[in-house]
């Protein structure tokens, strides 16, 4: 496929260059909107409806001039009501004119002789009407004809009217079985695609024909791409995708082509926008991971019409949990944040989509003033905290080590610590990270602290509801890696890299993290707080690490561009977690003018090959399949309280080495290596 095929933008039925008068007159009628297409279908239905009675008569007195008296008058006002309210109710018009498959037909059938038992029920009831027996017979046969006639007379009109030429795009769709057959099917009666053939790994469908069209295997996508031209490709079901990474990418990239993730057929057939909606691949569709139900009543129940407060809610973790609190109404959402612009931000978010009834506060403070978390708490009443507060920038953590742990670790102090004296607390959740698993920096170090002082306070409130107690505060942490997107998170880096040219920076061809959705995330922190009985590890299921080199990868090349690294190239034919071999056609990619190179720039200070979820192996299932829980290692009060105080010294003498030796005790506990 040529690169100036591959620049082209998106060309649809509204493209249709408007000297060629025909051309847009007929482009003008395919593009009417929806409801003049219902319209038109619901006064033919109607039309035919009162003239198949008409017919009917026609055809059992053979003759055109059928007997008439007044009392037939309503049956013809009737029966075109009747039928067309008979369509509406069963959805009969949501489906486009384009689409006759087997459910449409068997609407219409049903529909038609919903009508006739109605036309039977008033000759028995008026037996002045006088209808000859066998016009109820003769009727629905007559009706169905012209209903069903009517449709395909339309729909050939549709399909004579569309523009087909070189606007339409040269597509492929993956995935030849029932689902992709179907949507070949349906997009054969659009202006949009022209379909020329699928791609399938199944070697039985491979060099058949579905829907009248050849089957192709995976690996003749170059060869079929530039045979043929193709400009996009068609992904059947977003189910097809994982697993198949590696194609997607090389399709998007070093091909050029537009790669889009296809709607349901319901959607498709029901609505005439679907063809011109479909979603271009994302970067969360190469990742693999399947979308997890959230369990209703972990969240519903425990949030709607309690004030919850959010810390750190302008970051991205925050604001999506600020997001999703706000969906299961909560009587008052406090969102406490440190950063002025940040908060601002949130609240003209926010404010436009609060629920009937809820209070949003947008509260600025730090999370280590404990008058003010206190005062908060306690005239609000606030029943639920979730503390995302935290600096969580590795390098910048690394050379701002006092600032990072006074509000890492004692900033976590504060806000659990008064959650636990409110009297109306009810559940404190800390969002942590994978980093803070035998850390090798003072992000994950003071992470780790900040997890080992819930941990302690968590068992304190367990041994009071052991002795009866019952103002006690349920607390618990959620521990996850890396979230697609968020502000510490490597994708915008490289995707401003990639939108400059590069060269896309990665530390080491050899690191690994963990990754998942902001939204994934957020919701199942919700959930995990409320599954705690006091101080667990909640440990989120972050399926198979990625390599980074891996993500430039997918990221380059579903930008439409390809990679250049001919020092040390990687390969495409890998999959997205795959390990790096040699890249295929590498000269030509060298010398593409349209590649960005990937370049190795060395671990950071504190910076680890690799991230883990868990200290221990002692790992349990809870009710969430994406949500485990973990035991591990405490430290015991006395000693916690030590360390902390120890701590406060430091930072207060503003001792940066005491302090990155003191987070080393808790470290070693685990045999941790903090550098």
């Amino acid at each position: 496929m040529s690169s100036k095929q591959s620049q082209e933008p998106d060309a649809g039925p509204s493209a249709v260059p408007e000297e060629n008068g025909a051309v847009s007159w007929r482009s003008r009628l395919v593009n009417l909107d929806r409801r003049v297409k219902t319209a038109i279908v619901l006064a033919a239905d109607a039309f035919a409806f009162a003239f198949g009675l008409y017919l009917s008569l026609a055809i059992r007195y053979v003759a055109v001039d059928v007997p008439f008296n007044d009392r037939l008058t309503w049956v013809y006002v009737m029966l075109p009501i009747a039928g067309v309210a008979t369509f509406w109710l069963s959805g009969l018009y949501r489906y486009l004119i384009r689409s006759m498959s087997a459910r449409v037909i068997v609407l219409c059938a049903v529909g038609v002789l919903g009508t006739d038992a109605l036309l039977v029920l008033s000759t028995y009831l008026d037996t002045h009407i006088l209808l000859p027996r066998s016009v109820p017979f003769i009727y629905p046969l007559v009706v169905f004809v012209l209903v069903g006639g009517t449709r395909l007379f339309l729909r050939a009109v549709y399909l004579a009217l569309l523009p087909f030429g070189e606007n339409q795009e040269r597509a492929l769709i993956y995935g030849a079985g029932l689902v992709g057959t179907q949507l070949a099917m349906a997009l054969k009666n659009t202006s949009e695609y022209r379909i020329l053939g699928f791609l399938d790994d199944d070697p039985v469908l491979q060099r058949t024909r579905q829907a009248g069209l050849r089957v192709y295997p995976p690996s003749k996508l170059d060869e079929i791409a530039e045979q043929r031209a193709i400009d996009t490709l068609l992904v059947s079901s977003r189910s097809i995708i994982n697993g198949r990474q590696s194609v997607l990418m090389k399709a998007s990239g070093t091909l050029g082509m537009r790669v889009k993730i296809a709607p349901s057929i319901l959607d498709f057939l029901s609505d005439d926008t679907a063809a011109d909606a479909m979603p271009p691949l994302r970067l969360e569709d190469l990742l693999g991971r399947q979308p997890v139900n959230p369990i209703p009543d972990l969240i519903g129940k425990n949030i709607e019409g309690q004030t919850i407060l959010v810390t750190g809610a302008a970051g991205s973790i925050g604001s999506e949990i600020c997001r999703q609190v706000l969906d299961a109404k909560p009587a008052c959402l406090i969102a406490f944040e440190v950063s002025e612009y940040g908060l601002y931000t949130l609240d003209q978010e926010l404010r436009p989509r609060l629920p009937e009834g809820c209070e949003l506060l947008c509260c600025l403070g730090s999370v280590q003033d404990r008058a003010r978390i206190r005062q908060l708490m306690r005239s609000r009443d606030v029943t639920v905290v979730y503390h995302a507060a935290a600096y969580k920038h590795v390098p910048l953590v690394e050379a701002n080590a006092l600032a990072g742990v006074a509000n890492n670790v004692f900033g976590t102090q504060v806000v659990a610590e008064e959650a636990v004296a409110a009297p109306s607390v009810r559940h404190f959740v800390l969002v942590s990270t994978d980093k803070a698993v035998r850390p090798t920096n003072v992000m994950g170090a003071s992470k780790r602290m900040a997890e080992l002082v819930i941990q302690n306070l968590g068992e304190q409130q367990t041994a009071r509801v052991k002795d009866g107690k019952e103002d006690t505060t349920t607390l618990s942490l959620v521990r996850f890696g890396n979230v697609l997107g968020s502000s510490g998170s490597v994708v915008p880096l490289f995707r401003r890299q990639i939108e400059e040219g590069g060269p896309v920076t990665v530390t080491d061809r050899n690191v690994t993290r963990y990754f998942m959705t902001i939204s994934e995330a957020a919701e199942l922190v919700l959930q995990a707080g409320f599954l705690a009985k006091g101080g667990e590890v909640f440990v989120l299921d972050m399926g198979q690490p990625v390599k980074l080199m891996n993500l430039a990868v997918m990221m380059i090349q579903l930008s439409g561009r390809s990679v250049r690294n001919p020092e040390d190239p990687l390969s495409t034919s890998e999959s997205a977690n795959g390990d790096a071999g040699n890249w295929q056609g590498r000269s030509n990619l060298a010398l593409s003018s349209n590649s960005i190179e990937i370049r190795e720039v060395g671990l950071r200070p504190g910076e680890k090959l690799y991230e883990e979820l868990l200290i221990g192996r002692d790992v349990s299932k809870t009710i969430h399949s994406k949500i485990m829980m973990a035991t591990e290692s405490r430290l015991e009060r006395d000693e916690l309280h030590a360390l902390l105080k120890g701590l406060r010294e430091a930072i207060d003498a503003g001792d940066e080495a005491k302090t990155v030796e003191l987070l080393r005790e808790p470290t070693e506990l685990n045999r941790n290596v903090l550098s």
